[in-house]
């Protein structure tokens, strides 16, 4: 059997003159980017009483950064004869991401957060300013972990697929307590290093 491509709005394309499918091609630089749009498109063909036989949304290899959810309801559903079906592009690797790319990293150099640091660090600690990207919740750092109450966690830095660790002391082993002057269900305690000192304005 031979079908029949005929393209029907932008991004989309029917299989066959009797509708036996179509296919949405989702892409970073194409008509359709999102899967929202994807599903969108779906509808709008849907409502406009034309028969869409097997929907396949395919969504090609890339980076997609996904800004809102994707809803669907049970006008988006298929059946077993004409499934709703979405996947990647065979060969191809989608990667969804729910974050933002962050840009503009620069050496820092403020001389009153320089002094913080330890000399041989300085030129190796970068900054960026998230408020100038449009990125202004930062969430909260909170206690968490070892029976406390479940709260959402702050914003994480990603890179190259690894999250990063946040900026702690020491970076190895353990900070010993010296002395518990409240005694041991005080909730204080003091330590002997000096270098935690200098964390505080930080």
């Amino acid at each position: 059997m031979s079908w029949k491509l005929m393209s029907f709005i932008g991004g989309v394309v029917f299989l066959g003159s009797c509708c036996l499918g179509m296919e949405v091609m989702v892409s970073t630089d194409g008509e359709v980017k999102t899967l929202v749009e994807a599903r969108d498109r779906v509808r709008q063909i849907r409502a406009s009483g034309r028969e869409a036989g097997a929907v396949h949304i395919i969504v090609r290899g890339g980076t997609y950064f996904v800004n809102e959810p994707l809803h669907l309801a049970q006008q988006d559903g298929g059946t077993e004869g004409a499934p709703v079906v979405y996947q990647a592009k065979q060969g191809e690797t989608v990667r969804l991401v729910a974050g933002r790319e962050v840009k503009g990293f620069k050496p820092v150099t403020d001389e009153a957060v320089l002094k913080r640091l330890k000399q041989e660090c300085r030129g190796s600690i970068l900054q960026v300013d998230l408020k100038a990207q449009g990125i202004t919740d930062f969430g909260k750092l909170v206690s968490r972990g070892f029976g406390r109450s479940i709260s959402p966690a702050g914003l994480e830095l990603f890179y190259q697929g690894r999250p990063m660790t946040m900026a702690r002391y020491p970076d190895e082993g353990w900070l010993l307590i010296d002395q518990a002057p409240k005694g041991a269900d005080g909730g204080a305690f003091t330590y002997r290093e000096d270098r935690p000192g200098r964390l505080g304005a930080e």
